[in-house]
């Protein structure tokens, strides 16, 4: 698991000090196969850097929830809140896979069946706020 995904939170809280989570996108396994030689897991944060005197932003990101992968037949998957309750901008299927790392299943992102990635992540970004933007 990355930086949204850790049970330990030590990391979200530092960075929620200063910026707030605007959008969050993740992207399944294999997205950076071709140019990388990469299958991991990949998530694009947005954040905005919070301006002396503005308060804190929403907080609901710092912490874990509980999904369903995409097989029912495994328990349920704790992931970082955003994508909990923004499943449209995870590109790809909550899942559970043995790892590189032992027996022990871990946590990845299936690309969907069908579908080009390069479409799918133009249409996502199309709704990120057009405020997002704005300095």
């Amino acid at each position: 698991h990355g930086t949204l995904d850790k049970a330990d939170s030590t990391a979200r809280e530092q960075i929620a000090k200063s910026a707030d989570l605007f959008a969050a996108l993740r992207l399944p396994e294999g997205s950076f196969r071709a140019d990388a030689g990469t299958d991991v897991v990949v998530d694009i944060l947005f954040f905005r850097k919070r301006k002396a005197g503005n308060p804190e932003g929403g907080v609901a990101w710092l912490d874990l929830e509980e999904v369903w992968p995409a097989t029912q037949d495994e328990g349920a998957i704790r992931v970082n809140r955003w994508f909990a309750r923004h499943p449209d901008f995870v590109l790809g299927a909550h899942a559970l896979s043995r790892g590189i790392y032992g027996p022990d299943k871990t946590y990845t992102c299936l690309p969907r069946p069908a579908g080009d990635l390069n479409e799918a992540l133009t249409a996502t970004i199309s709704l990120l706020p057009q405020s997002l933007y704005d300095g």
